[in-house]
């Protein structure tokens, strides 16, 4: 289809889409704290959730950051959405973080839930130590202790200059300061596979993307920039080791045509570049892919964004990849945002997420604001996945309207008219019965983010998601 042929389509669609009722009460699950929704406040203001991940019984795990005393909170929620006073006398167990992390350059990857064994549940945290030069972040947490996994990193945080290691200080000075971490994986063997971005060489501006190899035990046992003849990668953000033991990495590269979507293959030990597999160029007016996960099947699941015409300004996309193929699934638009037209995402590196869920599904999200009202929110899509070949992946359209809906942070931010509170979207995680988004954002205007926020969709009414995988 033509960019002229989807701009009709938007077009004649607009009249649905802008008088579409507020979604929510068809996807969040009421069980769940009585609304679908759970303001962590008090003793939890200024966490930011940086990930979660399910555990047995249907309770969850929330991994938070505040800024202040460099500090990790493990909170555990039950199924009702009450803190579980069972695990460390009140729910919360607080950590020595080491030093201040970027929430919005980080990332989660979840091990060992779902097995009915809850001394292996584990949660990667990889984030970014913002400084005069960045250091990446990586640490094993243990769900069931509450505390760091002993045996990596010596038991605690580890700290990395990937910066310093693929491009090495030249008579004092650093041609990356910047690190942008943008996913964690499972690898082959107990290994875990980061990547991300370096984001401007100091003398010419150039971001390059990463990816690194990280042994169980926390050692970086390789690390590359990766490019090959007219492929430059601009920024990763998924990556999945093969059948064939190669990794598939998934970003955005510099090509010919510009800036678009790709897949590259890398030596499974090395990291050497192998190889390119599909890759695109924008069909709209610019684009974006965000944050993924593996799924089952061999297969990644990432988000993304594309430049339109439309009264939203950008369209939703789910990109599957599969081996060196990619299928892109176009989303439907947002419905109203507390009974307003909702507009894009907040364009903040943490702004749109994917995950597996099951069922053979994925679920997409992304932070929405009001086109009229000061109110932010959620966007939620469900992708009923197809097989790689003959069924293709489509729109779940039993889920929410259509197979999309939204809902708004509970919350009176009192702003003045064009303004909208602060907000971070951290990710998704999906297991059984249920789809948890994480995220915060700040009671009013003028303030930093400070209330962390746990959301459950009501995914039971929409007949999905009944063995369950993160």
């Amino acid at each position: 289809m033509s960019i002229l042929s989807r701009l009709v389509v938007l077009f004649l669609s607009l009249p649905l889409w802008l008088a579409a009722p507020d979604s929510s009460a068809e996807v969040l699950d009421p069980a769940f704290d009585g609304d679908g929704l759970r303001v962590l406040d008090g003793a939890l203001n200024d966490f930011i959730p940086l990930g979660s991940c399910p555990l047995a019984n249907g309770s969850v795990a929330v991994v938070a950051f505040r800024a202040v005393g460099a500090q990790l909170a493990v909170i555990r929620l039950r199924a009702d959405g009450a803190l579980d006073t069972a695990f460390s006398g009140d729910g919360v167990n607080v950590l020595p973080a080491g030093a201040g992390l970027a929430p919005q350059w980080s990332s989660t990857a979840c091990a060992g839930v779902g097995n009915g064994d809850p001394f292996d549940d584990r949660m990667m945290v990889a984030a970014t130590a913002p400084g005069t030069y960045d250091l990446m972040v990586l640490a094993l947490v243990d769900l069931n202790s509450g505390g760091f996994d002993a045996n990596f990193y010596l038991g605690g945080p580890g700290y990395y200059d990937l910066g310093g290691m693929a491009f090495p200080p030249s008579n004092g000075a650093r041609l990356y300061p910047r690190v942008h971490t943008r996913g964690v994986f499972p690898g082959a063997n107990g290994e875990w596979l980061v990547v991300g971005q370096l984001d401007g060489n100091t003398q010419t501006g150039v971001p390059t993307g990463v990816v690194a190899r990280v042994a169980s035990t926390g050692a970086i046992d390789a690390f590359v920039a990766p490019t090959l003849p007219g492929y430059a990668s601009d920024d990763l953000v998924a990556a999945r080791v093969g059948g064939d033991g190669d990794i598939r990495v998934f970003g955005n590269f510099r090509m010919s045509g510009g800036t678009g979507w790709g897949v590259m293959r890398v030596h499974g030990s090395t990291l050497a570049p192998v190889g390119m597999g599909a890759t695109a160029t924008p069909d709209g007016f610019w684009s974006r892919v965000y944050k993924g996960r593996q799924i089952g099947g061999g297969a990644m699941v990432v988000g993304g964004l594309v430049g339109d015409n439309s009264a939203f300004g950008s369209a939703a996309r789910l990109y599957v990849i599969r081996g060196d193929a990619v299928r892109t699934v176009f989303l439907p638009a947002a419905p109203a945002l507390g009974g307003s037209v909702a507009v894009g995402a907040t364009g903040d590196d943490n702004s749109v997420a994917a995950t597996g869920a099951s069922g053979n599904r994925a679920v997409f999200a992304m932070g929405l604001r009001s086109m009229a009202q000061s109110q932010v929110g959620y966007y939620v899509a469900s992708v009923q996945l197809g097989d790689g070949a003959g069924v293709p992946d489509s729109v779940e359209t039993a889920f929410g309207v259509a197979g999309a809906a939204s809902f708004t942070y509970p919350g009176t931010p009192g702003c003045s008219a064009g303004q909208f509170p602060a907000q971070y979207l951290s990710n998704i995680a999906s297991w059984g019965l249920a789809t948890t988004l994480v995220g915060t954002t700040a009671p009013t205007c003028g303030q930093a983010p400070s209330q962390p926020l746990v959301a459950r969709l009501d995914t039971d009414t929409a007949r999905i998601f009944n063995n369950g995988f993160d």
